[in-house]
């Protein structure tokens, strides 16, 4: 089994990335998904996301942060494989909004 097993579920099913650190195969990847779920904040935003898609702007102001600081948090999550975002038309130029990828994340200890 590989170290990140991502599990794409069709409807409604639970989606689920399964990291275990015992596979040495991609270690860095296994650091990147535990380091993006050791922050509050970030937390947080995980929690916002699980029932919405949300621009960086609202998931701003509804987690209490200034935009610049969501941004960074996104981008750590993103970088993991946890948040999706894409460009989208807005009034002015685009917007970045966000999807959270994952329902659960199950890790296996060494």
């Amino acid at each position: 089994m590989s170290v990140l097993d991502r599990q794409e579920s069709p409807y409604n099913q639970p989606r689920i990335l399964r990291v275990d650190a015992n596979a040495s195969e991609r270690p860095v990847e296994i650091e990147k998904v535990l380091k993006a779920l050791a922050s509050d904040k970030r937390i947080a935003i995980l929690r916002y996301l699980s029932h919405r898609v949300s621009s960086i702007t609202e998931l701003a102001e509804a987690t209490d942060m200034p935009a610049s600081t969501a941004t960074m948090h996104i981008n750590i999550l993103e970088e993991a494989g946890l948040v999706h975002t894409e460009l989208k038309p807005a009034s002015r130029g685009l917007q970045k909004v966000c999807s959270r990828m994952y329902d659960h994340v199950e890790i296996v200890l060494p």
